[in-house]
């Protein structure tokens, strides 16, 4: 922990860390459980504040990591959230990563049976860049793929990138499950994406990320484009 400290010392004087540096260090600290806690909280109080404030159908998602799948607050920590907060479950989807399955498989099965039957959507992210296993979506049928950017940054240049993303999406389609697309970043991916029946999107090229306040103002300008 010391070297991992030591080796974040550049970026904490630049006053941002990102995740790829910060989230190692949570799961070996033990943290990552505690924060994610947090996290989950913070996530359901910015859907309740932009639903409040009528922001439209807003669907609000949150990742979470192995460790958290194996923790046994995980399910009460969402479904006294969402209680106190007064979400509509069903608009709450809880991301995890291929890797993340592949972990104590029955019990992670069992976690996410807990989750969904609160009313909770599972979105896989980043599929396409871990083991890939069609078996996890049958027995883990997720409501959502997240098709990972690397797929997304070639479709307008390689033809075989653009064969997987179509074959995905209608497989996905068929089994059940709806596609977002990560890492949109120009025009011609859109227009590609939604000639294939991608259903969501989500990248540089619609908006970045940011907190619940500056989200709703630019709903609002959106809004008042369209009026």
């Amino acid at each position: 922990m010391a070297a991992r400290r030591q080796a974040l010392a550049p970026e904490q004087s630049r006053g941002l860390i990102y995740p790829d540096l910060f989230i190692p260090v949570l799961e070996e600290s033990g943290l990552v459980i505690d924060v994610g806690h947090w996290i989950v909280r913070e996530t359901l109080n910015a859907l309740s504040e932009l639903t409040e404030a009528d922001a439209g159908p807003i669907t609000m998602s949150t990742n979470v990591s192995a460790t958290q799948l194996r923790d046994s607050r995980l399910v009460p920590t969402l479904a006294l959230a969402t209680k106190k907060r007064g979400v509509n479950a069903s608009k709450v989807v809880i991301e995890i990563t291929e890797s993340a399955l592949i972990d104590n498989f029955e019990d992670v099965q069992h976690v996410l049976g807990a989750i969904r039957a609160l009313g909770i959507k599972i979105a896989i992210d980043d599929f396409g860049t871990g083991y890939s296993s069609l078996r996890y979506l049958i027995r883990f049928s997720p409501d959502i793929l997240k098709l990972d950017k690397s797929f997304i940054d070639d479709i307008a240049d390689d033809s075989s990138a653009k064969t997987v993303v179509e074959g995905v999406i209608d497989l996905a389609h068929k089994l059940g499950m709806s596609v977002v697309a990560e890492g949109v970043e120009t025009q011609q991916q859109l227009d590609m994406l939604k000639a294939s029946q991608c259903d969501k999107v989500q990248g540089y090229l619609l908006g970045r990320s940011g907190p619940a306040s500056d989200i709703l103002e630019r709903i609002n300008r959106s809004a008042a484009k369209v009026l």
